[in-house]
């Protein structure tokens, strides 16, 4: 770690921004040790949630570096003594989104409330109750697909972008197809195809979704699927599903 790693820049007079944190001068003295550590996860996060909303609002070309720092209330010193460039910000960014979600729907799924006997085949009413559940830990704020499309247009024009962010959206999908295939598991059945690529059928199903929402001028509050939405989401599980005794040999991948 080097000095510049260890100071936090803020600007302006003592502020508190409702993280815990006070702004103060522009030049803090360098924490060393475990204090220098958590300060700087905390800057890191500050910088990340920065960007992700002036992104959102304004669209990645039109932020600027100097705009995430203002938001986050630190000066360029903090941006660069954290990260080299605003791609890669916004790559974290991305992937500190995609691990709290699995993270919640992992904790989601670990405290359903289904009957250890449940048979998913002909309870229809249950599944489509247990897809709810799980719905509601996707994110409900039209900002993340639009963070997504944003990252989306980079990766099409900046392939360095595009590698960096490529494996760690493609194991997102397979970690929750994983979250998946355990559960069904749970209830004696197994996916009839390759977990990840169940995990991309639904998610194509409830990103156009959401798409249509937010296009249709119903993108400003959080977003919930509908009953019709729960329902074919929770039909299109059942059709990829087949019990685990129904043969010895292991479904197609």
């Amino acid at each position: 770690m080097t000095v510049s790693d260890t100071l936090v820049y803020r600007k302006g007079p003592t502020v508190d921004r409702g993280w815990g944190m006070a702004e103060s001068a522009e030049h803090e003295q360098p924490l060393d040790g475990e204090a220098a550590s958590a300060r700087r996860r905390a800057t890191r996060a500050r910088l990340m949630e920065a960007a992700s909303a002036e992104i959102v609002e304004r669209g990645y070309h039109a932020t600027t570096i100097e705009h995430i720092a203002e938001r986050a209330g630190f000066t360029r010193g903090a941006f660069y003594s954290n990260f080299d460039s605003k791609e890669q910000l916004f790559a974290e960014a991305l992937d500190a989104g995609r691990k709290a979600l699995l993270l919640d729907l992992d904790a989601r799924l670990a405290a359903s409330e289904l009957p250890a006997d449940l048979d998913l085949r002909s309870d229809a009413g249950a599944v489509e109750r247990a897809v709810d559940h799980i719905l509601r830990g996707l994110p409900k704020e039209p900002s993340w697909w639009v963070l997504n499309v944003e990252a989306d247009l980079l990766a099409v024009h900046d392939r360095d972008f595009a590698a960096r962010t490529r494996d760690s959206a493609s194991r997102f999908l397979d970690d929750i197809g994983a979250l998946v295939e355990r559960t069904v598991g749970d209830f004696g059945f197994r996916l009839a195809i390759e977990p990840g690529q169940v995990v991309r059928v639904l998610f194509g199903y409830l990103s156009t979704a959401l798409r249509e929402a937010v296009l249709g001028g119903r993108g400003t509050a959080p977003w919930l699927a509908d009953p019709r939405q729960t329902r074919t989401v929770a039909r299109l599980l059942l059709a990829m599903l087949e019990p685990k005794d129904q043969s010895d040999s292991a479904p197609p991948r």
